[in-house]
Protein backbone atom coordinates (compact mmCIF):
# COMPACT_ATOMS: atom_id res chain seq x y z
CA UNK A 1 0.00 0.00 0.00
CA UNK A 2 1.24 3.37 -1.01
CA UNK A 3 1.09 6.07 2.03
CA UNK A 4 3.14 8.77 0.20
CA UNK A 5 5.31 5.65 0.08
CA UNK A 6 8.66 5.16 -1.93
CA UNK A 7 9.83 1.61 -1.23
CA UNK A 8 13.42 0.56 -1.56
CA UNK A 9 14.05 -2.69 -3.81
CA UNK A 10 16.15 -5.28 -1.88
CA UNK A 11 17.57 -6.53 -5.31
CA UNK A 12 19.94 -3.24 -5.71
CA UNK A 13 22.78 -4.53 -7.56
CA UNK A 14 24.70 -1.09 -5.08
CA UNK A 15 23.49 -2.44 -2.40
CA UNK A 16 26.17 -4.90 -0.08
CA UNK A 17 24.73 -7.02 2.28
CA UNK A 18 25.78 -7.39 5.86
CA UNK A 19 29.26 -8.61 6.13
CA UNK A 20 30.34 -10.92 9.13
CA UNK A 21 26.91 -11.29 10.16
CA UNK A 22 25.78 -14.87 11.06
CA UNK A 23 22.20 -15.65 11.10
CA UNK A 24 20.84 -12.94 8.80
CA UNK A 25 19.25 -13.76 5.94
CA UNK A 26 19.33 -11.97 2.30
CA UNK A 27 16.34 -9.49 0.71
CA UNK A 28 13.98 -12.63 -0.27
CA UNK A 29 15.18 -14.94 1.97
CA UNK A 30 12.66 -18.10 2.99
CA UNK A 31 12.57 -19.33 6.75
CA UNK A 32 14.00 -23.20 5.62
CA UNK A 33 11.93 -25.98 6.64
CA UNK A 34 13.46 -28.62 7.74
CA UNK A 35 13.36 -32.37 6.12
CA UNK A 36 9.74 -33.65 6.23
CA UNK A 37 8.35 -29.85 7.43
CA UNK A 38 5.37 -28.55 5.76
CA UNK A 39 2.63 -25.28 6.45
CA UNK A 40 -0.18 -26.57 8.70
CA UNK A 41 -3.09 -24.81 9.90
CA UNK A 42 -2.45 -23.23 14.20
CA UNK A 43 -0.71 -21.61 16.03
CA UNK A 44 -0.39 -18.34 17.14
CA UNK A 45 2.30 -15.36 16.67
CA UNK A 46 3.23 -12.09 18.81
CA UNK A 47 4.68 -9.36 17.33
CA UNK A 48 6.04 -6.43 18.82
CA UNK A 49 4.83 -2.89 17.77
CA UNK A 50 5.69 0.58 18.47
CA UNK A 51 2.50 2.16 17.06
CA UNK A 52 -0.90 1.15 17.92
CA UNK A 53 -3.86 1.77 15.45
CA UNK A 54 -5.88 4.83 16.37
CA UNK A 55 -8.93 3.85 14.20
CA UNK A 56 -10.56 0.88 12.56
CA UNK A 57 -11.71 2.50 9.35
CA UNK A 58 -8.74 3.04 6.75
CA UNK A 59 -10.01 5.97 5.79
CA UNK A 60 -10.53 7.68 9.38
CA UNK A 61 -6.67 6.88 10.22
CA UNK A 62 -3.69 9.08 10.77
CA UNK A 63 -2.23 6.91 7.31
CA UNK A 64 0.97 6.20 9.17
CA UNK A 65 2.93 2.95 7.58
CA UNK A 66 2.45 0.34 10.79
CA UNK A 67 -1.56 0.98 10.44
CA UNK A 68 -2.01 0.54 6.86
CA UNK A 69 0.33 -2.78 7.20
CA UNK A 70 -2.32 -4.02 9.35
CA UNK A 71 -5.40 -2.74 7.34
CA UNK A 72 -3.64 -5.04 4.32
CA UNK A 73 -4.36 -8.06 6.78
CA UNK A 74 -8.56 -7.21 7.00
CA UNK A 75 -8.88 -5.74 3.23
CA UNK A 76 -7.86 -6.14 0.01
CA UNK A 77 -6.67 -4.14 -2.84
CA UNK A 78 -7.82 -4.50 -6.25
CA UNK A 79 -4.22 -5.24 -6.82
CA UNK A 80 -1.31 -5.85 -4.89
CA UNK A 81 1.85 -3.95 -5.68
CA UNK A 82 5.37 -5.58 -5.69
CA UNK A 83 9.11 -4.41 -4.62
CA UNK A 84 10.67 -4.96 -7.79
CA UNK A 85 11.21 -1.12 -8.99
CA UNK A 86 15.06 -0.73 -8.69
CA UNK A 87 14.81 -0.43 -12.40
CA UNK A 88 11.64 0.29 -13.02
CA UNK A 89 8.31 1.43 -11.68
CA UNK A 90 6.26 -1.41 -9.23
CA UNK A 91 4.22 -4.29 -11.04
CA UNK A 92 0.68 -4.92 -9.59
CA UNK A 93 -0.06 -8.18 -9.07
CA UNK A 94 -3.55 -9.76 -8.84
CA UNK A 95 -5.77 -9.18 -5.85
CA UNK A 96 -9.10 -8.53 -5.62
CA UNK A 97 -8.81 -7.96 -9.36
CA UNK A 98 -8.03 -10.64 -11.53
CA UNK A 99 -7.02 -8.20 -14.17
CA UNK A 100 -7.62 -5.04 -16.12
CA UNK A 101 -7.49 -3.56 -19.46
CA UNK A 102 -7.38 -0.05 -20.61
CA UNK A 103 -9.62 1.68 -23.33
CA UNK A 104 -8.09 2.70 -26.69
CA UNK A 105 -7.54 6.47 -25.45
CA UNK A 106 -6.18 5.07 -21.99
CA UNK A 107 -8.99 7.12 -20.04
CA UNK A 108 -11.20 4.57 -18.87
CA UNK A 109 -9.42 1.61 -16.84
CA UNK A 110 -11.65 -1.44 -16.53
CA UNK A 111 -11.32 -4.33 -13.61
CA UNK A 112 -12.62 -7.71 -13.75
CA UNK A 113 -12.95 -8.91 -9.90
CA UNK A 114 -12.53 -12.39 -8.57
CA UNK A 115 -15.84 -13.91 -8.64
CA UNK A 116 -15.05 -16.14 -5.64
CA UNK A 117 -14.37 -13.29 -2.55
CA UNK A 118 -16.72 -12.87 0.21
CA UNK A 119 -16.86 -10.26 3.45
CA UNK A 120 -16.58 -12.17 6.47
CA UNK A 121 -20.42 -11.90 6.82
CA UNK A 122 -21.04 -14.12 4.07
CA UNK A 123 -21.94 -11.62 1.51
CA UNK A 124 -19.78 -11.50 -2.08
CA UNK A 125 -17.52 -8.72 -3.15
CA UNK A 126 -18.72 -6.72 -5.36
CA UNK A 127 -18.20 -3.56 -8.04
CA UNK A 128 -20.68 -1.89 -5.99
CA UNK A 129 -18.40 -1.91 -3.16
CA UNK A 130 -15.38 -0.83 -5.26
CA UNK A 131 -17.67 2.34 -6.28
CA UNK A 132 -18.83 3.06 -3.03
CA UNK A 133 -15.25 3.12 -1.68
CA UNK A 134 -14.36 5.35 -4.06
CA UNK A 135 -17.27 7.57 -3.05
CA UNK A 136 -15.77 7.61 0.41
CA UNK A 137 -12.33 7.63 -0.73
CA UNK A 138 -13.51 11.49 -2.25
CA UNK A 139 -15.81 12.67 0.82
CA UNK A 140 -14.59 15.72 1.81
CA UNK A 141 -16.54 15.60 5.22
CA UNK A 142 -14.39 12.43 5.71
CA UNK A 143 -10.86 14.26 4.57
CA UNK A 144 -9.25 10.58 4.14
CA UNK A 145 -5.75 11.11 3.93
CA UNK A 146 -5.03 10.05 0.65
CA UNK A 147 -7.79 11.73 -1.09
CA UNK A 148 -5.79 13.97 -3.93
CA UNK A 149 -4.94 10.19 -5.31
CA UNK A 150 -8.78 10.14 -6.69
CA UNK A 151 -8.47 13.97 -7.93
CA UNK A 152 -8.61 12.74 -11.89
CA UNK A 153 -11.20 10.09 -11.35
CA UNK A 154 -14.14 11.21 -12.35
CA UNK A 155 -15.95 8.47 -12.04
CA UNK A 156 -16.31 4.67 -11.49
CA UNK A 157 -18.74 2.94 -13.29
CA UNK A 158 -20.35 -0.58 -12.35
CA UNK A 159 -20.70 -2.48 -15.23
CA UNK A 160 -22.24 -5.60 -13.54
CA UNK A 161 -21.44 -7.37 -10.49
CA UNK A 162 -17.72 -8.33 -11.16
CA UNK A 163 -16.92 -5.29 -13.51
CA UNK A 164 -16.04 -2.13 -12.73
CA UNK A 165 -14.65 1.36 -14.78
CA UNK A 166 -12.89 4.13 -13.62
CA UNK A 167 -12.84 7.42 -16.05
CA UNK A 168 -9.89 9.43 -16.06
CA UNK A 169 -10.04 13.03 -16.81
CA UNK A 170 -6.73 13.26 -18.46
CA UNK A 171 -3.94 11.14 -19.19
CA UNK A 172 -1.08 10.58 -16.64
CA UNK A 173 1.70 8.41 -15.09
CA UNK A 174 -0.13 6.87 -12.18
CA UNK A 175 -3.39 6.51 -13.15
CA UNK A 176 -3.17 2.48 -12.12
CA UNK A 177 -1.64 3.37 -9.04
CA UNK A 178 -4.23 6.09 -8.63
CA UNK A 179 -7.13 3.74 -9.19
CA UNK A 180 -5.76 0.72 -6.97
CA UNK A 181 -4.92 3.18 -3.68
CA UNK A 182 -6.68 2.04 -0.74
CA UNK A 183 -8.11 -0.77 0.12
CA UNK A 184 -11.96 -1.79 -1.03
CA UNK A 185 -14.29 -1.27 1.98
CA UNK A 186 -17.80 -2.83 2.65
CA UNK A 187 -20.69 -1.25 1.38
CA UNK A 188 -23.70 -3.15 2.32
CA UNK A 189 -22.19 -2.80 6.44
CA UNK A 190 -21.22 0.76 6.43
CA UNK A 191 -23.00 2.38 4.17
CA UNK A 192 -26.10 2.82 7.00
CA UNK A 193 -23.68 5.87 8.80
CA UNK A 194 -23.54 8.83 6.13
CA UNK A 195 -20.40 10.09 5.28
CA UNK A 196 -20.75 13.36 6.87
CA UNK A 197 -21.28 11.25 10.72
CA UNK A 198 -18.20 9.13 10.09
CA UNK A 199 -15.57 11.28 12.29
CA UNK A 200 -18.15 11.53 14.90
CA UNK A 201 -18.87 7.78 15.28
CA UNK A 202 -15.29 6.11 14.58
CA UNK A 203 -15.49 3.51 17.35
CA UNK A 204 -19.06 2.17 15.57
CA UNK A 205 -16.86 0.82 12.62
CA UNK A 206 -15.00 -1.43 15.21
CA UNK A 207 -18.14 -2.74 16.92
CA UNK A 208 -19.42 -3.39 12.95
CA UNK A 209 -16.18 -4.93 11.46
CA UNK A 210 -16.74 -6.79 8.08
CA UNK A 211 -13.36 -7.87 6.39
CA UNK A 212 -12.82 -9.45 2.94
CA UNK A 213 -8.84 -10.04 3.71
CA UNK A 214 -7.02 -13.11 5.40
CA UNK A 215 -7.90 -11.88 9.19
CA UNK A 216 -10.35 -10.19 10.98
CA UNK A 217 -10.24 -8.44 14.50
CA UNK A 218 -10.17 -10.44 17.74
CA UNK A 219 -9.82 -7.99 19.95
CA UNK A 220 -8.51 -4.43 20.47
CA UNK A 221 -7.01 -2.82 23.59
CA UNK A 222 -4.65 0.34 24.03
CA UNK A 223 -1.88 -1.97 24.65
CA UNK A 224 -2.72 -4.99 22.23
CA UNK A 225 -4.72 -6.20 18.77
CA UNK A 226 -5.63 -9.73 18.17
CA UNK A 227 -5.85 -10.54 14.90
CA UNK A 228 -7.24 -14.34 13.83
CA UNK A 229 -8.14 -16.08 10.99
CA UNK A 230 -11.56 -15.18 8.48
CA UNK A 231 -13.00 -17.69 8.27
CA UNK A 232 -14.94 -16.69 4.52
CA UNK A 233 -11.03 -16.04 3.01
CA UNK A 234 -11.32 -16.26 -0.21
CA UNK A 235 -7.78 -18.12 -0.81
CA UNK A 236 -8.39 -21.44 1.50
CA UNK A 237 -6.44 -22.63 3.48
CA UNK A 238 -4.81 -19.56 4.25
CA UNK A 239 -4.06 -18.07 6.62
CA UNK A 240 -2.54 -20.76 8.17
CA UNK A 241 -2.04 -18.67 11.72
CA UNK A 242 -5.28 -18.96 13.87
CA UNK A 243 -4.36 -15.78 15.98
CA UNK A 244 -1.67 -12.60 15.54
CA UNK A 245 -0.89 -10.74 18.25
CA UNK A 246 0.27 -7.15 18.27
CA UNK A 247 1.95 -6.59 21.55
CA UNK A 248 2.49 -2.34 21.73
CA UNK A 249 5.57 -1.52 23.26
CA UNK A 250 7.13 2.17 24.41
CA UNK A 251 10.22 1.51 22.36
CA UNK A 252 12.20 -0.66 19.83
CA UNK A 253 14.19 -1.55 22.50
CA UNK A 254 11.54 -2.72 24.73
CA UNK A 255 10.41 -4.94 21.69
CA UNK A 256 14.22 -6.46 21.25
CA UNK A 257 14.45 -7.51 24.91
CA UNK A 258 10.97 -9.57 24.61
CA UNK A 259 12.15 -10.74 21.61
CA UNK A 260 15.19 -12.39 22.93
CA UNK A 261 13.53 -13.08 26.42
CA UNK A 262 10.89 -15.49 23.98
CA UNK A 263 7.73 -13.26 24.75
CA UNK A 264 8.29 -12.32 20.80
CA UNK A 265 8.19 -13.87 18.06
CA UNK A 266 8.44 -11.38 15.03
CA UNK A 267 9.54 -7.58 15.45
CA UNK A 268 10.20 -5.46 11.99
CA UNK A 269 12.09 -3.03 13.21
CA UNK A 270 15.64 -4.23 15.37
CA UNK A 271 17.76 -1.77 16.72
CA UNK A 272 21.08 -2.10 15.41
CA UNK A 273 22.57 -2.18 19.20
CA UNK A 274 20.73 -5.54 19.53
CA UNK A 275 21.75 -7.39 16.26
CA UNK A 276 25.08 -9.06 18.24
CA UNK A 277 22.24 -10.75 20.60
CA UNK A 278 19.92 -11.69 18.31
CA UNK A 279 22.47 -13.24 15.23
CA UNK A 280 24.02 -15.66 18.72
CA UNK A 281 20.83 -16.65 19.85
CA UNK A 282 20.15 -20.08 18.29
CA UNK A 283 15.91 -19.56 18.56
CA UNK A 284 16.11 -16.54 16.26
CA UNK A 285 17.05 -15.43 12.69
CA UNK A 286 17.66 -11.80 11.09
CA UNK A 287 15.88 -10.49 7.91
CA UNK A 288 17.64 -7.43 6.16
CA UNK A 289 16.53 -5.35 3.37
CA UNK A 290 16.93 -1.76 2.66
CA UNK A 291 13.87 -0.08 3.45
CA UNK A 292 12.32 2.39 1.84
CA UNK A 293 11.84 5.37 4.56
CA UNK A 294 14.04 8.38 4.45
CA UNK A 295 15.32 10.70 7.55
CA UNK A 296 15.57 13.41 7.91
CA UNK A 297 15.13 16.83 9.61
CA UNK A 298 12.11 18.75 8.68
CA UNK A 299 12.26 22.32 8.62
CA UNK A 300 9.15 24.72 9.29
CA UNK A 301 10.21 26.93 5.98
CA UNK A 302 5.84 28.55 7.28
CA UNK A 303 8.26 30.41 10.55
CA UNK A 304 11.37 32.80 9.97
CA UNK A 305 14.10 31.99 10.05
CA UNK A 306 13.79 28.83 8.06
CA UNK A 307 11.50 30.61 5.48
CA UNK A 308 15.18 31.57 4.15
CA UNK A 309 16.49 28.38 1.97
CA UNK A 310 19.83 29.97 2.78
CA UNK A 311 19.66 29.83 6.45
CA UNK A 312 18.26 25.90 6.00
CA UNK A 313 21.31 25.15 3.99
CA UNK A 314 23.51 27.08 6.25
CA UNK A 315 22.72 25.14 9.27
CA UNK A 316 22.48 22.10 7.28
CA UNK A 317 26.15 22.43 7.16
CA UNK A 318 26.53 22.26 10.69
CA UNK A 319 25.50 18.67 10.77
CA UNK A 320 27.58 15.68 10.73
CA UNK A 321 25.43 13.19 8.65
CA UNK A 322 28.42 10.41 8.57
CA UNK A 323 29.02 10.92 12.52
CA UNK A 324 25.44 10.00 12.62
CA UNK A 325 25.40 7.16 10.65
CA UNK A 326 28.59 5.78 12.48
CA UNK A 327 27.04 6.08 15.27
CA UNK A 328 23.79 4.53 14.60
CA UNK A 329 24.38 2.21 12.31
CA UNK A 330 28.43 0.54 12.71
CA UNK A 331 27.45 -2.32 15.36
CA UNK A 332 30.22 -3.45 18.23
CA UNK A 333 28.99 -7.01 17.06
CA UNK A 334 30.99 -7.27 13.44
CA UNK A 335 31.63 -5.20 10.43
CA UNK A 336 28.02 -5.01 9.14
CA UNK A 337 26.98 -1.65 8.85
CA UNK A 338 23.41 -0.97 8.18
CA UNK A 339 22.48 2.55 7.25
CA UNK A 340 23.97 5.39 4.90
CA UNK A 341 23.81 9.27 4.48
CA UNK A 342 20.79 10.15 2.72
CA UNK A 343 20.60 13.06 -0.41
CA UNK A 344 17.53 12.76 -1.45
CA UNK A 345 13.74 11.35 -0.72
CA UNK A 346 13.79 9.28 -3.54
CA UNK A 347 16.18 6.59 -1.93
CA UNK A 348 19.81 4.88 -3.54
CA UNK A 349 18.06 1.91 -3.95
CA UNK A 350 14.77 3.29 -6.41
CA UNK A 351 15.56 3.72 -10.27
CA UNK A 352 15.21 7.32 -10.69
CA UNK A 353 17.67 8.45 -7.50
CA UNK A 354 19.79 11.18 -8.68
CA UNK A 355 23.24 9.52 -8.02
CA UNK A 356 25.18 13.21 -8.78
CA UNK A 357 23.52 14.32 -5.45
CA UNK A 358 26.40 14.23 -2.65
CA UNK A 359 26.15 14.96 0.57
CA UNK A 360 27.16 18.13 2.20
CA UNK A 361 30.04 18.60 3.33
CA UNK A 362 30.23 19.50 7.39
CA UNK A 363 31.65 22.62 7.40
CA UNK A 364 30.91 24.21 10.96
CA UNK A 365 32.92 27.16 10.59
CA UNK A 366 31.60 27.85 6.92
CA UNK A 367 28.19 27.14 8.72
CA UNK A 368 28.61 29.72 11.04
CA UNK A 369 29.94 32.29 8.55
CA UNK A 370 26.98 31.35 6.44
CA UNK A 371 24.57 32.39 8.98
CA UNK A 372 25.99 35.93 9.61
CA UNK A 373 26.47 37.13 6.27
CA UNK A 374 22.51 36.42 6.41
CA UNK A 375 21.93 38.45 9.17
CA UNK A 376 23.21 36.22 12.31
CA UNK A 377 24.84 38.43 14.74
CA UNK A 378 28.28 37.16 16.49
CA UNK A 379 28.74 38.84 19.98
CA UNK A 380 32.84 39.19 21.38
CA UNK A 381 31.05 37.87 24.77
CA UNK A 382 29.28 35.08 23.28
CA UNK A 383 29.28 32.08 20.80
CA UNK A 384 26.03 31.98 20.58
CA UNK A 385 24.54 33.68 17.17
CA UNK A 386 21.79 36.38 17.94
CA UNK A 387 19.12 36.38 15.82
CA UNK A 388 16.10 39.83 16.33
CA UNK A 389 18.12 40.95 19.11
CA UNK A 390 18.20 37.83 20.88
CA UNK A 391 20.25 33.72 20.96
CA UNK A 392 19.40 32.15 18.18
CA UNK A 393 17.53 28.99 19.52
CA UNK A 394 15.00 26.35 18.08
CA UNK A 395 13.20 23.45 19.18
CA UNK A 396 13.75 19.49 17.22
CA UNK A 397 11.39 17.40 17.74
CA UNK A 398 10.58 13.50 17.43
CA UNK A 399 9.20 10.74 18.67
CA UNK A 400 10.21 8.90 21.99
CA UNK A 401 9.27 5.95 20.67
CA UNK A 402 11.99 5.82 18.49
CA UNK A 403 15.80 5.53 20.27
CA UNK A 404 17.56 6.88 16.91
CA UNK A 405 15.66 9.59 15.99
CA UNK A 406 16.16 10.28 19.63
CA UNK A 407 19.88 9.99 19.64
CA UNK A 408 20.41 11.89 16.21
CA UNK A 409 18.35 14.72 17.95
CA UNK A 410 20.91 14.74 20.68
CA UNK A 411 23.80 14.39 18.03
CA UNK A 412 22.37 17.93 16.21
CA UNK A 413 22.20 19.61 19.26
CA UNK A 414 25.63 18.68 20.41
CA UNK A 415 27.10 19.83 16.98
CA UNK A 416 24.81 23.02 16.50
CA UNK A 417 25.92 24.24 19.93
CA UNK A 418 29.64 24.50 18.58
CA UNK A 419 28.17 27.38 15.86
CA UNK A 420 26.08 29.06 18.21
CA UNK A 421 23.21 27.47 18.11
CA UNK A 422 20.76 26.26 21.07
CA UNK A 423 18.71 23.67 20.22
CA UNK A 424 16.11 22.53 22.63
CA UNK A 425 15.45 18.76 22.09
CA UNK A 426 11.46 17.58 22.82
CA UNK A 427 11.05 13.95 22.77
CA UNK A 428 7.84 13.29 22.48
CA UNK A 429 5.06 10.68 21.87
CA UNK A 430 4.24 9.16 17.80
CA UNK A 431 0.62 10.56 18.08
CA UNK A 432 1.40 14.34 19.56
CA UNK A 433 4.48 14.49 16.76
CA UNK A 434 2.23 13.72 14.18
CA UNK A 435 -0.16 16.41 15.29
CA UNK A 436 2.41 18.92 15.88
CA UNK A 437 3.68 18.71 12.28
CA UNK A 438 0.41 18.26 10.68
CA UNK A 439 -0.90 21.38 11.99
CA UNK A 440 2.74 23.32 11.36
CA UNK A 441 3.35 23.56 15.41
CA UNK A 442 7.09 23.06 15.08
CA UNK A 443 9.99 24.81 14.26
CA UNK A 444 11.82 21.58 12.96
CA UNK A 445 11.46 17.94 13.43
CA UNK A 446 13.55 14.61 12.48
CA UNK A 447 10.69 12.51 10.87
CA UNK A 448 10.73 9.73 8.28
CA UNK A 449 9.33 10.24 4.56
CA UNK A 450 7.70 7.56 2.63
CA UNK A 451 7.09 9.08 -0.52
CA UNK A 452 4.24 7.43 -3.13
CA UNK A 453 5.91 4.79 -5.43
CA UNK A 454 4.49 6.51 -8.01
CA UNK A 455 7.24 8.73 -7.33
CA UNK A 456 4.49 11.62 -7.47
CA UNK A 457 6.05 14.05 -4.74
CA UNK A 458 3.39 16.76 -5.36
CA UNK A 459 1.72 15.63 -1.65
CA UNK A 460 5.45 16.09 0.21
CA UNK A 461 6.57 19.18 -1.83
CA UNK A 462 3.97 20.91 -4.02
CA UNK A 463 2.52 24.15 -2.18
CA UNK A 464 -1.24 22.81 -2.81
CA UNK A 465 -0.31 20.37 -0.33
CA UNK A 466 0.69 22.51 2.97
CA UNK A 467 -2.59 22.99 3.63
CA UNK A 468 -3.83 19.63 3.75
CA UNK A 469 -1.00 18.98 6.17
CA UNK A 470 1.20 16.38 4.02
CA UNK A 471 3.68 19.20 3.24
CA UNK A 472 5.23 19.03 6.99
CA UNK A 473 8.15 21.38 5.91
CA UNK A 474 5.44 23.92 4.44
CA UNK A 475 8.00 24.42 1.54
CA UNK A 476 6.82 26.37 -1.52
CA UNK A 477 8.51 26.70 -4.78
CA UNK A 478 6.59 27.62 -8.21
CA UNK A 479 9.52 25.90 -10.30
CA UNK A 480 9.24 23.14 -8.15
CA UNK A 481 5.73 23.14 -8.41
CA UNK A 482 5.71 22.64 -12.03
CA UNK A 483 8.26 20.03 -12.41
CA UNK A 484 6.21 17.74 -10.70
CA UNK A 485 3.18 18.37 -12.06
CA UNK A 486 5.16 17.78 -15.07
CA UNK A 487 6.82 14.90 -14.42
CA UNK A 488 3.49 13.05 -13.42
CA UNK A 489 1.67 14.25 -16.45
CA UNK A 490 3.18 12.09 -18.87
CA UNK A 491 1.67 8.78 -19.13
CA UNK A 492 5.03 6.68 -19.01
CA UNK A 493 6.67 7.97 -15.74
CA UNK A 494 10.03 6.57 -16.91
CA UNK A 495 10.29 9.33 -19.19
CA UNK A 496 10.19 11.50 -16.29
CA UNK A 497 13.76 10.79 -15.75
CA UNK A 498 15.37 14.42 -16.20
CA UNK A 499 12.46 16.30 -14.34
CA UNK A 500 13.36 14.03 -11.41
CA UNK A 501 16.91 14.41 -11.31
CA UNK A 502 16.21 18.39 -11.38
CA UNK A 503 13.40 17.81 -8.69
CA UNK A 504 15.81 16.29 -6.77
CA UNK A 505 19.04 18.91 -7.19
CA UNK A 506 16.62 21.72 -6.21
CA UNK A 507 15.57 19.79 -3.25
CA UNK A 508 18.93 19.62 -2.14
CA UNK A 509 19.45 23.33 -3.18
CA UNK A 510 16.63 24.34 -1.35
CA UNK A 511 16.84 22.08 2.29
CA UNK A 512 12.81 21.91 3.01
CA UNK A 513 14.44 18.82 4.79
CA UNK A 514 18.43 18.03 5.75
CA UNK A 515 18.62 14.17 4.64
CA UNK A 516 20.18 12.52 7.46
CA UNK A 517 19.86 8.52 6.75
CA UNK A 518 18.39 5.67 4.87
CA UNK A 519 18.64 2.37 6.39
CA UNK A 520 18.41 -1.33 6.08
CA UNK A 521 15.24 -2.78 7.75
CA UNK A 522 16.16 -5.51 10.55
CA UNK A 523 13.23 -8.01 10.66
CA UNK A 524 13.79 -10.63 13.54
CA UNK A 525 11.94 -13.82 14.00
CA UNK A 526 11.94 -16.72 16.10
CA UNK A 527 12.90 -19.88 14.45
CA UNK A 528 9.62 -21.64 15.22
CA UNK A 529 7.84 -19.07 13.01
CA UNK A 530 8.07 -20.60 9.01
CA UNK A 531 7.92 -18.84 5.61
CA UNK A 532 8.48 -15.34 6.85
CA UNK A 533 9.35 -13.17 4.15
CA UNK A 534 8.78 -9.54 4.76
CA UNK A 535 9.88 -6.95 2.00
CA UNK A 536 10.39 -3.54 0.82
CA UNK A 537 6.98 -3.19 0.52
CA UNK A 538 5.92 -4.58 3.83
CA UNK A 539 6.92 -6.34 6.77
CA UNK A 540 3.69 -8.69 6.83
CA UNK A 541 3.58 -8.89 3.31
CA UNK A 542 2.90 -12.48 3.42
CA UNK A 543 1.45 -12.95 7.01
CA UNK A 544 -1.52 -15.17 5.59
CA UNK A 545 1.38 -17.59 4.87
CA UNK A 546 3.18 -17.77 7.77
CA UNK A 547 2.83 -20.93 10.40
CA UNK A 548 4.20 -22.38 13.40
CA UNK A 549 6.56 -25.80 13.73
CA UNK A 550 4.77 -27.54 15.86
Amino acid sequence: MRKHSLIFCMLAPMVLLPLGVAGCKGNNGRSVNEPGDGPRSGGVVTIGWTTSLNNINPLLSAGNVSSDEVFSQLFLQLRKEQPDFTQHPPRLEPQLARSYEWSSDHRVLTFYLRPDVLWSDGVPVSAEDVRWTWEAQRDKSIDWAKSYTKDAIDNVEVVNPNVVRFHFSHVYSKQLLDANEGVILPKHAWNRIPFDKWRSNSEWFGFNLVVNGPFTIGSWKPDYLVLKRNKNYYNSPLPFLDKVIFKYMPSTGDIDRALIAGDVDFTPQVSPESVGKIVSNPDLELITYWHRLVVGVAWNSGKPPFDRYEVRRAIAMGIDKEKIVKDLFATGASSANFGRVATSPIGASVWAHNFSIAPAAYDPKQARQALETLGFVSKKDSDALIWNGVPFSFELETNSENAQRMHAADIIAKQLSAIGIDVRVKKIRFRELENDTNVGNFDAAIVGLSLDTSLDLTGRFHSRSIKGGSNVARYSNPVMDQLMERSVGRLNILESRNDLNKIQEILDRDQPYTWLWESQRLNAVNRRVRDVRPNATSSLSNLEEWWVKQ
